[in-house]
């Protein structure tokens, strides 16, 4: 017989439940102790999993807050978990899969991925299967749902997908249908398919180099692809795959090159922040050096007009009370340059080399208080740091800031080469310009280059 919830039980826990997911409840601190008293129970993540999926009737938010918690649950509690519930639990996320509903799809693909997660892939191996067939399916909700669960397995356990298990690599049969979905009509499941390949670009792993000719097709034949979602993805993508796989890549230089100096100028600032993250991966790879320099005039006029302060920066810098106002907006002070210092490096596996960041405006740290939270949402919280040695605080990375990174790293590889480049735009065009701002960002592009 299968199982079935308590009523009084069920009643009980959905109340809690309910007054957790009011952002105006009060007594929030004992509720979270009576919500702690249900773990003693055996069966309490199978009324979780019951509320999240079956309890169509409750309110969305209090079924979301039963998957955050069974989430949380899986993740910190899941050897404890007694297999019988365990196997409630992913018995039931399977059926949901296949009748998903719009409203719960994310909190369902991220119980599903904890379970993969902390129960390792070879113990639910059926999932993967099951996931792969819905992509087949007619149903769109359905291979949204597939797909987004998809790309969060990916992200969690990339490594173990390649290894072989009861004959089988999961990634043999996952990245062709990838690969097909880089493809698609529909927008969003390129930006999926693409952002799933990408978790295995680094590992090198086996099933990936099988398919790789495949996957390079598919990828740049979305090089004119019209959604900036998609040139996002993408510019991410093609930037570790030069840093990977630059010895396999010979034959898309070229187009890789003119890609991403159009993607430099890319009307949206997150595909021109890619870009400019290519070009500083690009200048520390010997095996193309030579290549790029018929494009350095090309090239350094792109990252010379995105140093031009923009309006988002002008309201930015208006804002600082250290700032000294514009007196004149042709006036030579108006024109002072901006100090810039590296920021602390976030440890990385293996040491690279970072570029010099260039900083224009106070950081601001957010913080927001929730009753029921997502523990993910903390894994990659930064320290605050109440002491700097002077006015300058960091930002979250502008474009003015990340030309000029990449320009730095291009000046430090090339040399002579872009410093005729560079000096002969700033000495003829840029530092005479009638504009301030543009004479300005001649100046921050003096310093950025000053140590090549």
């Amino acid at each position: 017989m299968a199982w079935q919830p308590d009523q009084q039980g069920l009643r009980e826990l959905t109340y809690l439940l309910r007054e957790a997911a009011n952002p105006n409840g009060r007594d929030q601190g004992l509720i979270s102790q009576r919500l702690q008293l249900f773990n003693e129970y055996p069966d309490y993540n199978a009324y979780l999993i019951y509320i999240l999926t079956k309890a169509t009737n409750e309110d969305i938010n209090t079924r979301r807050v039963a998957g955050l918690q069974l989430k949380n649950n899986i993740k910190n509690n899941f050897n404890s978990i007694p297999m019988f519930t365990l196997n409630y639990v992913k018995q039931t996320c399977i059926e949901a899969l296949a009748h998903p509903e719009v409203v719960i799809i994310k909190t369902l693909s991220s119980v599903v991925s904890s379970i993969v997660s902390r129960g390792q892939v070879h113990n639910w191996l059926d999932v993967l299967s099951f996931l792969v067939h819905q992509l087949s399916s007619n149903n769109k909700l359905a291979i949204e749902t597939a797909l987004n669960t998809l790309v969060m397995i990916c992200e969690d356990t990339a490594i173990e997908l390649d290894e072989e298990m009861h004959g089988i690599r999961p990634l043999s049969f996952m990245l062709p249908k990838f690969i097909e979905y880089i493809s698609s009509a529909e927008p969003r499941w390129r930006v999926q398919a693409i952002n799933a390949t990408s978790q295995f670009v680094l590992l090198k792993s086996p099933s990936f180099v099988e398919q790789f000719d495949a996957i390079l097709t598919a990828l740049y034949a979305r090089t004119s692809d019209s959604d900036h979602r998609v040139r996002r993805e993408l510019g991410r993508i093609l930037a570790i795959l030069w840093e990977a796989f630059p010895d396999k890549l010979q034959p898309y230089l070229y187009p890789t090159i003119e890609y991403m100096i159009q993607a430099t100028m890319d009307q949206d600032e997150e595909v021109a922040l890619g870009a400019c993250d290519f070009w500083v991966q690009y200048a520390q790879v010997d095996r193309y050096h030579d290549e790029l320099v018929p494009y350095l005039t090309r090239l350094v006029n792109c990252l010379l007009r995105l140093m031009v302060y923009s309006e988002k920066d002008l309201l930015d810098l208006s804002d600082e009370p250290m700032h000294t106002p514009f007196i004149e907006e042709d006036s030579d002070q108006a024109i002072r340059p901006r100090y810039y210092r590296p920021k602390n490096p976030i440890e990385s596996p293996e040491p690279v080399d970072h570029p010099q960041n260039y900083s224009d405006s106070e950081s601001e740290f957010d913080s927001d208080e929730h009753h029921i939270t997502d523990d993910d949402e903390h894994d990659d919280d930064r320290d605050e740091f109440d002491d700097f040695d002077d006015d300058e605080f960091y930002s979250q990375v502008s474009l003015r800031q990340s030309s000029a990174a990449a320009l730095d790293v291009l000046s430090v590889t090339y040399k002579s080469d872009i410093a005729s480049v560079l000096l002969d735009q700033l000495l003829h065009h840029t530092l005479h310009d009638p504009n301030w701002l543009i004479r300005e960002s001649g100046i921050l592009a003096l310093g950025a280059a000053a140590e090549g």
